[in-house]
């Protein structure tokens, strides 16, 4: 387990919700056994297949960990949201909501890399989200790669173009690329 995910595992004992609580450490105990599934189903994965599928995890149990997720997320605790989203974005590896909110929690730690990785994948999985590109933009540039956050600025203003609930996105992607220039 990563140094990140053993604080947040602690972190996870200090929720105060008993619900969410219990949500969280079912989440650190499944991400604990990743290595494990992996080996176990390395053919279904290899096919396609989900983990969530391999282990009967219903729709209705990963909708609620990424509710749970989310709310600590707008509460700011993002070390604590941290495993939830992780542990649907792993196992329900085709959403791509799960992704960009487990890249949202390792950005606001302090982890550009990681959360680039999972930014990656929301696009993919919706080359059309206009958060995971401005965001994937964020933290490549804060790995100094200006070249490709310019591409991410850029595609960032190509699509929120004419689409005012993302203006700010449009608005917050000329002021990156006028920097970066």
């Amino acid at each position: 387990m990563t140094p990140l995910l053993i604080e947040a595992t602690s972190a996870v004992a200090h929720i105060v919700d008993a619900q969410t609580r219990g949500l969280a450490q079912l989440a650190v105990n499944q991400l604990q056994k990743l290595p494990e599934y992996v080996a176990k189903f390395k053919s279904q994965l290899e096919q396609k297949q989900t983990l969530a599928t391999c282990l009967d995890i219903s729709n209705h149990e990963l909708a609620s960990a990424y509710d749970s997720a989310w709310i600590l997320f707008r509460q700011k605790e993002f070390l604590s949201a941290l495993p939830l989203a992780l542990y649907c974005s792993t196992f329900q590896a085709t959403e791509s909501r799960y992704a960009f909110l487990a890249a949202s929690c390792l950005q606001r730690l302090q982890e550009p890399a990681e959360a680039a990785k999972l930014f990656k994948i929301a696009l993919q999985l919706d080359e059309t989200h206009i958060a995971a590109a401005y965001r994937l933009g964020e933290c490549l540039l804060e790995l100094n790669d200006q070249e490709s956050a310019t591409h991410l600025f850029e595609w960032t203003l190509t699509l929120s173009r004419g689409n005012f609930d993302y203006r700010e996105f449009q608005d917050w992607a000329m002021q990156r690329l006028a920097a970066i220039r």
